[in-house]
C-alpha cells in the first residue's frame, strides 16, 4: 500500500478524494451492529433482518446494483453468519448455505472495470474487498467441504486464495476517514489468508508454493489482531478467528509441545476484552469454556458449556457443539455415565458424522458393562457412515473389528483413550486422573491386537508427567511389539515421533530426535491420523530449527 516515496500526506488524500456514497460508512456501522445483535444471542431477530434484505437483494437484483451501500453490507452479514455457523458446525447443509450465499456476495459486490462508473473510490474498493473475502472464505469452505485429498485436486481454488492481498498493494487515494475503514476492512482477508496458507499440510504447502503462495503465520495473526481492534464490520470475525485460532489449533497441530499457556494467555486476554460488548453470548461462552477445560478447569468449563448452551437456545448448531464439549469433558474425567447422554443426543440430532457419534455410544455404553448394546452402536458406525473423510474410514475400520464379536469393557477403555490420545487431550487431564488412567490400562487385558495401542498409550501418560525414562522405554515397546505388519498402521508413526519429541528437548540427543522425526516424515505413509501427525511433526522441527538459530545468535553475542 506504500511506495519507496512513503505514503500520501494526509492532505493530499483528502483533496484527491471523490465524495463518498450517501451514509456508505453509517451502512457499514450498522451492518457491525447487526453482527453483534447476532452473537449477543439475538438470532430470530438477526435472522429475519438478514431474510427480509436478502430477498430485497433476490428480487430485484438492479435495485441491488443501484443501492450497493444498503443492500450489500446486509448481504455480507447474512454470508457472514452463515460462515460462522459452517466453520462451527462442520454440517453438510451449513456448509452448502455458507458457499451459495458467498457466489451471491460477489455478485452483489462485482463492478465493471470501467472508472467512469461513476462509483466513488471508496465504495469500489469495498466492493473489491468484499468480492476477494468471498474467494477466500470459498476456499476455506471448499476446503473443510472435501478435505485435503481433494483439495488438492483443484488447483483453481487454490488460486483463489490470492485475492485478498492484491487488493492491498493496488488502493488508490481515498479520505484518510475511508482509508482507515478500508485498511481495516482489508486486514482481515489478508490475516486469514496468511494465516490458512501457513497452517496447510505439508504435503499441501509444496504445492502451494510451486502455485506461488506462502503464508506467514505472524504478518497473519497480526492483520487479525489489527482487524479485530477495529470498528470495521469484519472485527467480530478477526476475534472469533483469532479465538479458534489459540484454543483449536494451537493444541491440534502441537505448536507449543503440549505447553498451551502463551495460547490460552492470548484467547483469555481476547475473552476479557470482549466480555463487556458480548456478556452473555453463547458463541463466547463457548470459547470460554473451551479456554477452562485446555486449562484443566474442567469443572468450570462444563459450568460455561451449559451456559452457552442455554444461550444458544434459539441455535440448534451452536447448542449441539457445546453439547459435544460437555460429553468431551466428561471424558476427560473418565465419567462414562454422564458422558453417554451427550453422545446419544449428537447421534439423534446432530447432522455432522452420526457414524463418529454411534462410535463414541459404543464405547462408552461398553465402559459401563453393555457389551452387547456396545455391539449394536459399533455395527451401526457402519450404516450410519455417508461419507468417508479421514477420521470416517478409521472408525469403521475399528468397528468391522467387532462386526462378529463383542467388544470387551478393556477393549472400550483402549478406544475411549485412543481418541483422547489423537486429539492431544491428555495434557488437559490433572494428574489424579492420569494416574488413574495408567493403573486401568496396565491393569487392562485387552485383545491382543490392541497391546501395541496400550503401549503407546502408557508411554504417553508417563510423558506427561515428566517419567521420561519410563516414556521412552515404552514408546520403544510400542514399536518392537507392532511388528513388519502392525494391527494399527498408525502406532509405529506416532510412537516415534513421540520418541523424536522427547530426545530433541534435550540438547544432547536433539540430533538423534530429528533423525527419528525425519523418519516418521520419509518412511511412515498410509497410516490412520497422518494429516495430523505430518502437522505435529513439521511444528516439531521447526521448532528444532529455532533453537538453533537462538543457540548461534547466544554464542555469537558472547562472542
Amino acid at each position: 500500500m506504500s511506495s519507496s516515496k512513503g505514503p500520501p500526506k494526509t492532505d493530499a488524500l483528502a483533496e484527491k478524494c471523490s465524495k463518498s456514497s450517501p451514509g456508505f460508512w453509517e451502512y457499514h456501522s450498522l451492518a457491525r451492529d447487526g453482527i453483534n445483535v447476532l452473537l449477543n444471542n439475538g438470532f430470530e431477530e438477526s435472522q429475519k433482518l438478514f431474510k427480509n434484505h436478502r430477498q430485497a437483494v433476490i428480487l430485484s437484483p438492479a435495485i441491488a446494483q443501484s443501492n450497493f451501500t444498503y443492500y450489500s453490507t446486509m448481504e455480507i452479514n447474512t454470508w457472514l453468519f452463515i460462515c460462522q455457523q459452517a466453520i462451527l458446525t462442520f454440517e453438510d447443509d451449513q456448509l452448502d448455505r455458507a458457499l451459495e450465499n458467498l457466489k451471491r456476495a460477489q455478485r452483489i459486490c462485482y463492478i465493471e472495470s470501467n472508472k467512469k462508473s461513476g462509483i466513488a473510490k471508496d465504495e469500489r474498493l469495498m466492493r473489491q474487498i468484499l468480492y476477494a473475502d468471498s474467494e477466500l472464505y470459498m476456499a476455506l469452505l471448499t476446503f473443510l467441504k472435501q478435505g485435503v485429498t481433494d483439495y488438492t485436486e483443484d488447483d483453481d481454488m487454490l488460486a483463489n486464495l490470492d485475492g485478498s492481498p492484491s487488493l492491498s498493494r493496488k488502493s488508490p487515494s481515498v479520505s484518510p476517514d475511508a482509508l482507515r475503514h478500508l485498511q481495516a476492512a482489508v486486514s482481515c482477508g489478508y490475516g486469514l489468508f496468511h494465516l490458512a496458507i501457513s497452517l496447510v499440510p505439508p504435503k499441501l504447502l509444496k504445492f502451494c508454493h510451486l502455485l506461488g503462495f506462502s503464508g506467514n503465520r505472524d504478518v497473519g495473526l497480526q492483520a487479525l489482531d489489527i482487524a479485530s481492534q477495529s470498528e470495521d464490520m469484519k472485527a467480530p470475525v478477526a476475534r472469533l478467528t483469532l479465538l479458534w485460532y489459540h484454543s483449536v489449533i494451537r493444541p491440534f497441530i502441537a505448536l507449543d509441545e503440549g505447553n498451551n499457556e502463551e495460547g490460552l494467555k492470548k484467547a483469555t486476554e481476547m475473552l476479557e476484552e470482549s466480555s463487556q460488548e458480548y456478556p452473555s453470548s453463547a458463541v463466547f461462552l463457548f470459547f470460554r469454556g473451551l479456554v477452562s477445560r485446555l486449562k484443566g478447569n474442567v469443572g468450570q468449563a462444563l459450568q460455561e458449556f451449559h451456559q452457552a448452551m442455554t444461550a444458544a437456545a434459539e441455535q440448534t448448531e451452536i447448542a449441539l457443539i457445546c453439547q459435544y464439549e460437555i460429553g468431551w469433558c466428561h471424558l476427560l474425567q473418565l465419567e462414562w455415565d454422564y458422558a453417554l447422554p451427550s453422545f446419544f443426543r449428537l447421534k439423534e440430532e446432530s447432522k455432522w458424522s452420526q457414524g463418529y457419534y454411534a462410535y463414541l455410544c459404543g464405547i462408552t455404553v461398553g465402559l459401563l458393562g453393555s457389551s452387547t448394546e456396545a455391539h449394536s452402536q459399533f455395527k451401526s458406525v457402519l450404516k450410519l457412515t455417508k461419507k468417508k473423510t479421514p477420521l470416517e474410514e478409521f472408525l469403521c475400520r475399528r468397528a468391522a473389528q467387532y462386526k462378529k464379536v463383542e467388544p470387551s469393557e478393556d477393549d472400550c477403555l483402549l478406544l475411549a483413550l485412543e481418541l483422547l490420545y489423537v486429539w492431544r487431550a491428555f495434557y488437559t487431564c490433572t494428574e489424579t486422573v492420569l494416574h488413574k488412567m495408567l493403573k486401568d490400562m496396565q491393569e487392562c487385558n485387552p485383545s491382543p491386537n490392541l497391546i501395541p495401542l496400550k503401549t503407546l498409550m502408557i508411554g504417553s501418560v508417563n510423558q506427561i508427567l515428566k517419567n521420561n525414562d519410563l516414556a521412552v522405554k515404552y514408546f520403544q515397546e510400542a514399536i518392537y511389539k507392532s511388528g513388519r505388519s502392525p494391527p494399527d498402521s498408525h502406532v509405529p508413526p506416532f510412537a516415534t515421533y513421540e520418541l523424536g519429541v522427547l530426545y530433541a528437548q534435550d540438547t544432547r540427543t536433539s540430533d538423534k530426535g530429528e533423525e527419528l522425526l525425519r523418519r516418521v516424515k520419509d518412511h511412515y505413509s498410509g497410516y490412520d491420523f497422518e494429516n495430523r501427525l505430518s502437522f505435529r511433526v513439521h511444528s516439531a522441527m521447526a521448532r528444532i530449527e529455532e533453537r538453533r538459530q537462538e543457540m548461534a545468535a547466544s554464542l555469537h553475542k558472547k562472542a
